[in-house]
């Protein structure tokens, strides 16, 4: 198992971007679902859809607003609250870190081939799958005995 275990962290290194991405995956995610928005988005709207701490969000949202990537203005039916929108900047950030952070993945695809390349990540979605429901069920092998 620890053979299998060392293939998957060859595979996580090797598609991993060899450059410093300007955002993580966390900040990303914010700014996409900035940019996918259909209704004005709060910082609690973005904790409960991100399935973030709130204290987590807000330290995602200062270090974007720090560098001028998402603006806040007060919410119209809260005034505890504000709204935040994606700025030119945070537009451009968004797609140049998409595109560094899936890089690997195209290149991947690239290489297998469009069918083999699906296959292999519906096998990945299937085995994530398995190992949340047996993350629930408590489930799985134990380690062998060090003795």
């Amino acid at each position: 198992m620890s053979e299998y275990m060392q293939q998957l962290r060859q595979l996580a290194r090797r598609a991993a971007v060899h450059q410093r991405l300007p955002l993580t995956g966390s900040e990303l995610e914010l700014l996409a679902r900035l940019w996918m928005a259909e209704e004005p988005v709060t910082p609690l709207g973005l904790s409960r859809s991100m399935g973030l701490q709130q204290v987590n969000v807000s330290r995602l949202i200062r270090g974007l607003r720090a560098r001028a990537l998402v603006a806040a203005a007060p919410s119209p039916t809260d005034r505890r609250s504000y709204t935040l929108s994606l700025t030119q900047a945070g537009r451009q950030a968004l797609q140049d870190g998409c595109r560094a952070y899936l890089s690997p993945l195209y290149r991947m695809r690239e290489g297998l081939g469009e069918a083999e390349f699906t296959r292999l990540m519906e096998e990945i979605t299937q085995a994530n799958r398995r190992l949340d429901a047996a993350a629930v069920k408590g489930g799985g092998e134990p380690c062998p005995s060090m003795d």
